[in-house]
């Protein structure tokens, strides 16, 4: 089963590749599961004349972020675009 995110929600993954660093406040000491790369967006958040406001945040962005994930009976993570505090823009190449 394959789940798409709706408003502010995105699908994630655990990003595992150690060359990548996030830059964090010292304060917050960086984990590995505090990384994860971004698979799909939903439309953004929902405002009530019906318009959305997009987030920055897209498809192959690598994100550190604070909040709940959700996993979905399947597997999928979710998280809310609000609780992202850093992105790192990847270049995914179209053909592989």
């Amino acid at each position: 089963m394959s789940f798409r995110p709706i408003g502010d929600f995105m699908v994630i993954e655990i990003w595992k590749d150690a060359g990548s660093k996030i830059a964090l406040p010292d304060y917050i000491p960086p984990k590995e599961s505090d990384k994860f790369i971004v698979k799909a967006v939903g439309q953004g958040i929902l405002l009530q004349d019906g318009t959305y406001i997009k987030h920055d945040i897209k498809p192959g962005d690598i994100i550190c972020m604070v909040g709940k994930v959700v996993k979905s009976p399947g597997g999928t993570l979710f998280a809310r675009m609000q609780d992202v505090v850093g992105v790192e823009r990847v270049e995914i190449p179209s053909k592989i």
